[in-house]
């Protein structure tokens, strides 16, 4: 975790908001974020969104005018498949008048005071600068491949004959495939019902399903869109969502991406990396330049999501250990949230249940890791490997709990995607 700035005196209040804020709340946002979005858009971000409350709201106020603002969404996200309640932290903004005045920190630091007095075990974000949030204890846990891949280069397949267009009574099909595909996911969140009609299903997609035969089940589905008007040829199609239930599913809906190449030059994708299309093209594509290192560039990696534990303890007993037995005792550093400073003993007792947990270093013979907590925060999610971080010198102690802990915790690979960001 990088130093921190010692805290300037605040010559202003940091408190939850209230309704009559609105007017305030819009224009602070819409000045901070001008250009991206509408009025219309930011009351309706703040009054009818089902996530959020005038409670979760922050506001930073001086002489009645307000400085900046925070939102503390009230999400449910999985973790090795299984649904744990987060925060996500959105629409940070800070008046142009405000700027270098501390009013961003406060408000982020009072966020994790606000997640760690709920309980609530880990917060998220999406960053407009990733080194600001480092500062704090957030971490990139999202690490994901973007493809740009030409058409004729996917693999095609026969399958993609079952792909048909999307027709509006298949919403409640597309929803399960969604809850049936991230059973065993990290990153997925669990979508309310303005998430799909209003962050999901946007306007100017091409949406398409894969039916299966027989039955008629839908088994997947491909929401997309055109990247930007150009000719015919030169265009990119840009994957927001592909999910398939099935293996033939899969085939299809990718056969069918395929199949566009007389329209589009390139799909762009966003992937996880265990969950990546780079091992079956037929040839790597990717115009901007070539490689020095006997390998050809097919995209890029994306730094999406970042993420921080906020109540230690409960988040050790969040996760259950795969079947792993033993015991490990882990020391955390974390200068921000002191609660979440100190050792604790993490028991796996070998089922599916979540491990035990306890402060202190308990009995002899367990072996010790030590680390800050944006690496913990890493590592406890599933994104990088305990024994990938001991080897880097990010965890120190024994080798034996860097082991231990890789077999309980590492994979899938956490991957939110383009329709659950925030």
């Amino acid at each position: 975790m990088s130093p921190l700035r010692p805290i300037p005196r605040p010559t202003f209040e940091v408190r939850r908001s209230r309704s009559k804020d609105l007017p305030e709340l819009i224009r602070v946002s819409m000045g901070a974020f001008r250009g991206t979005t509408t009025e219309d858009r930011w009351t309706r971000y703040y009054t009818k969104n089902p996530h959020l409350s005038w409670q979760r709201i922050w506001v930073a106020e001086r002489g009645g005018l307000l400085l900046g603002t925070a939102s503390l969404l009230d999400l449910r996200m999985r973790i090795d498949g299984r649904l744990f309640p987060v925060d996500g932290v959105a629409a940070v903004a800070v008046d142009m008048t405000a700027r270098r005045q501390g009013v961003a920190d406060a408000l982020v630091r009072q966020s994790l005071v606000d997640a760690r007095e709920r309980g609530t075990p880990a917060s998220f974000l999406y960053a407009f600068r990733p080194s600001y949030y480092r500062r704090f204890g957030y971490a990139p846990v999202e690490m994901g491949h973007m493809l740009h891949v030409r058409p004729r280069d996917l693999p095609d397949s026969t399958e993609r004959e079952k792909v048909r267009r999307y027709r509006d009574d298949d919403l409640p099909a597309v929803e399960r495939c969604y809850h049936a595909a991230s059973a065993g996911a990290t990153g997925a969140l669990e979508r309310s019902p303005m998430w799909w009609s209003v962050r999901v299903l946007r306007e100017g997609q091409d949406r398409v399903v894969f039916q299966a035969p027989g039955r008629g089940a839908i088994e997947g589905y491909v929401l997309g869109m055109l990247a930007e008007q150009v000719s015919l040829g030169k265009r990119v199609f840009r994957v927001q969502e592909l999910v398939a239930t099935t293996r033939r599913a899969r085939r299809g809906l990718i056969g069918w991406l395929a199949a566009l190449a007389d329209e589009y030059a390139t799909i762009e994708v966003s992937l996880p990396p265990d969950a990546s299309w780079l091992p079956y093209l037929r040839d790597p594509h990717y115009p901007p330049g070539r490689s020095h290192h006997q390998q050809e560039p097919a995209g890029l990696v994306g730094w999406g999501c970042m993420g921080r534990i906020t109540h230690w303890e409960r988040a050790l007993a969040a996760r259950a250990g795969r079947g792993v037995r033993g015991s490990v005792v882990l020391h955390a550093r974390d200068p921000l949230v002191r609660e979440n400073d100190g050792a604790w003993t993490v028991r796996f007792g070998g089922g599916t249940r979540a491990a035990s947990v306890r402060a202190g270093s308990g009995g002899r013979g367990s072996p010790v890791l030590r680390g800050d907590m944006d690496v913990w925060t890493q590592v406890w999610l599933g994104a990088v490997s305990a024994h990938h971080a001991w080897q880097f010198g990010f965890l120190e102690g024994d080798e034996r709990a860097a082991r231990l802990l890789e077999s309980a915790w590492f994979g899938p690979a956490p991957f939110w995607g383009t329709l659950n960001e925030f």
